[in-house]
């Protein structure tokens, strides 16, 4: 069988949110979809039209996350046992209008979330 996990979006932590925006937009042509009044993220797309965010970028690091896309709920569930297997502590499964996930943490403590996204196919 075929992987498919994929990437779907990463959140980084900046000091300087707006100035790594710019650099984002300026290097890989990303475009601003969202940022919030609060200052604490920017969102960016490599899909201009789709609406889809690709790239988070945060005030606090405890916001970091990192997002891979199952490409089906079989690979989520065998990724979902190697998780445990390892003893890494992980929590879900959470049914969300993108799909299904769960959740944990890598070594540094950065938060992994695997999705297996209702609209995939798109």
């Amino acid at each position: 069988m075929r992987r498919r996990l994929r990437l779907g979006s990463v959140g980084l932590y900046a000091r300087d949110r707006g100035r790594l925006a710019v650099f984002y937009q300026t290097i890989f042509d990303m475009k601003l979809i969202a940022s919030d009044a609060d200052n604490e993220v920017s969102q960016l797309t490599l899909d201009g039209e789709g609406g889809l965010c690709n790239l988070s970028i945060v005030s606090n690091p405890i916001s970091v996350q990192i997002v891979f896309h199952a490409g089906s709920l079989i690979e989520m569930k065998e990724l979902w046992e190697r998780v445990k297997s390892k003893g890494v502590p992980a929590s879900g499964l959470y049914v969300q209008p993108e799909g299904i996930s769960f959740r944990f943490p890598d070594p540094e403590g950065n938060e992994i979330m695997v999705l297996w996204p209702q609209n995939l196919g798109r």
